[in-house]
């Protein structure tokens, strides 16, 4: 206590764990590498849609927008392994005893969430867009620490806004699955 005045240090304070530091991993090489293997394989798959070429200047074609995505989820994971390697470079290992208790690994959530999404996808089209879609959104919610509550609401609001966009001012139709839900 120099000067009579007592000198916090941020190991002194109370949850310290949750104040984020400079230190603290901020991307994850790992994400980067699955998103960039999610583009390729949907950019092989692309191979199956029998058209040629990407359409014409009206009409982008049915390969046009899986493509961009495709691209935008490649750079996606070429900047999350840049940042990763770039922050491992610079930083020190912090103990897991450091990390608050209810925070799961980051790599463990986003594998979590891959496979929420691979079973979403499974289900599809056998449950039909409406309840697998409540189903996967509400589970995902749960797993980025969301209450059931506030994860069926939101689910709810985007099955809505879904159902509006694309049944509704698109006319495309949405999977009924078994239960054949026009909704």
């Amino acid at each position: 206590m120099p000067n009579g005045k007592p000198s916090l240090k941020r190991q002194d304070m109370p949850n310290n764990d949750l104040i984020p530091s400079k230190k603290q991993k901020t991307s994850d090489p790992a994400l980067g590498v699955v998103l960039i293997a999610i583009a390729t394989g949907g950019t092989l798959l692309l191979d199956s849609v029998k058209v040629m070429g990407l359409g014409n200047n009206f009409d982008p074609g049915p390969k046009a927008f899986p493509l961009g995505l495709c691209a935008i989820l490649a750079c996606g994971g070429l900047i999350e392994i840049w940042q990763g390697l770039r922050s491992t470079k610079s930083e020190t290992k912090e103990p897991s005893a450091l990390r608050h208790p209810d925070e799961a690994p980051r790599s463990k959530t986003v594998l979590i969430l891959l496979a929420c999404f691979l079973v979403y996808v499974a289900l599809l089209p056998w449950l039909g867009f409406s309840v697998a879609t409540m189903i996967m959104g509400t589970g995902m919610m749960m797993v980025l620490g969301n209450s059931w509550k506030r994860a069926a609401l939101v689910s709810i609001a985007l099955i809505a806004l879904i159902y509006l966009l694309f049944v509704l001012f698109f006319h495309v139709p949405l999977p009924g699955g078994v239960f054949n839900l026009k909704f």
